[in-house]
């Protein structure tokens, strides 16, 4: 157990889940752009890292949770890349599907796989409760948000004995009791399925499971408001002397694995093989499924190859150790090769895609997924019935993303394509 916050590591992707979710308890809709955050200054990995290891399993009563109607039926309708799954998906059944390690057990329960993303069930039980978990709650645009739990892990992808490595962040749901959390995770693949239906072994690996606890949020807010120093608009926020910031989230660290036998649905995907530019910017592919549109652009790149784009990755992990060895706070010295794998900066301009139906409704942007076949952005469809795409690519990422007229994207857009979806 750790048992000081500024002991325990991180990564990349807990940062950027935990941002997140500390952001739940402002109410504020987690529409951001999803980017991986370098390591960066040492206190800024402080900040954000906390863990505690708790709970105790009784197998007996995860036993006696009854799964009625599949979890897929319970919430598909208020997940945000809802969807009839509870019609296609396979049930999920044996020995390999579940896990149990450091007092919670995993139990993979039913999946779905359209070629371009997997979406799985999961059911999480312990002896000991989520305790001030958050409930759904709706936002200011009439939309739910239900609880989630946030992830590390990985899934990989078992093909011609390669494995292949599909990253995992959260898991949105509903406790059934305060001993039981159930719900749905989605995995972007990193692979292209979607041009033939088969199946492969997906293997489940967890390396922590944690939730956010909404007393010690309230209290975390108290908390800097009371030795917070006012600073200007832009400025990183500042605190008096002995501010200790309040992590407001509970993590069980453990390993969980489970091994999954997938079907591949490709009969409702459509892939647009775009490939238009003008100017250097375009659109190279549109994904398209009764869940989730994904855009992949074209735009001019800032660094000319590889090389160019490592040295700048070696200069922020330099200058992130020399911060952090300045504060007074450990360092864990990385390879170049760990330094490449770990380190994400942008290689393109401040640029976004904005999409809208048919009847010039916007797409709400969720986030940027990268795989090894480059950059794509994913809206959930939320149960909307497309028959065209009007896609845009715009300069500003934010404003674009929440660019809601069409004519007004349209008339600032570098770039603009419509498709219709009927052909």
């Amino acid at each position: 157990m750790f048992n000081n916050w500024n002991e325990v590591p991180t990564s990349d992707r807990l940062d950027e889940t935990i941002m997140g979710g500390m952001k739940q308890v402002k109410k504020i809709r987690k529409k951001q752009v999803i980017k991986k955050v370098t390591l960066g200054a040492g206190s800024t990995v402080a900040l954000i890292t906390a863990f505690f290891i708790w709970g105790f399993y009784n197998p007996v009563l995860a036993a006696e949770i009854p799964v009625i109607g599949g979890i897929f039926k319970d919430i598909e309708n208020e997940v945000e890349f809802s969807g009839n799954f509870s019609e296609k998906a396979q049930n999920l059944e044996g020995a390999a599907m579940e896990s149990n390690d450091a007092g919670l057990l995993v139990k993979a329960e039913e999946a779905y796989c359209d070629g371009s993303s997997i979406y799985v069930t999961l059911s999480i039980s312990g002896e000991q409760p989520f305790q001030n978990m958050y409930d759904e709650y709706t936002d200011d645009d009439g939309i739910t948000h239900l609880p989630t739990l946030m992830l590390e892990g990985n899934a990989q992808i078992s093909e011609g004995g390669e494995l292949q490595d599909n990253a995992i962040s959260k898991i949105e749901g509903r406790l059934i009791d305060e001993h039981t959390f159930q719900g749905m995770m989605k995995i972007d693949l990193d692979e292209d399925y979607t041009q033939s239906d088969k199946s492969f072994n997906l293997k489940l690996n967890l390396d922590s499971i944690t939730y956010e606890d909404s007393k010690l949020a309230e209290e975390s807010i108290k908390n800097e408001k009371e030795y917070e120093i006012p600073v200007g608009e832009n400025e990183k926020p500042k605190f008096k002397e002995g501010y200790e910031p309040i992590i407001p989230l509970v993590t069980t660290q453990g390993n969980w694995q489970m091994d999954l036998n997938v079907k591949v649905d490709t009969d409702s995907v459509k892939v647009y093989d775009i490939n238009k530019e003008s100017n250097g910017f375009g659109i190279e592919k549109v994904i398209v499924t009764p869940y989730e549109v994904k855009v992949k652009t074209i735009l001019p790149g800032l660094y000319a190859n590889q090389e160019e784009i490592f040295a700048v990755k070696k200069k922020y992990y330099k200058e992130g150790k020399a911060a952090a060895l300045k504060e007074g706070n450990t360092w864990k010295d990385l390879t170049d090769e760990e330094i490449d794998e770990n380190y994400w900066i942008a290689t393109t301009g401040d640029y976004a895609a904005a999409v809208f139906d048919q009847n010039g409704q916007k797409l709400d942007f969720s986030y940027e997924e990268g795989s090894q076949n480059g950059s794509y952005q994913v809206y959930p469809l939320q149960g909307r019935k497309i028959t065209k795409l009007s896609v845009y690519v715009g300069e500003n990422a934010i404003s674009t993303f929440k660019e809601k007229d069409q004519k007004a994207m349209a008339s600032r857009a570098l770039y603009g394509i419509d498709i219709d979806l009927t052909k």
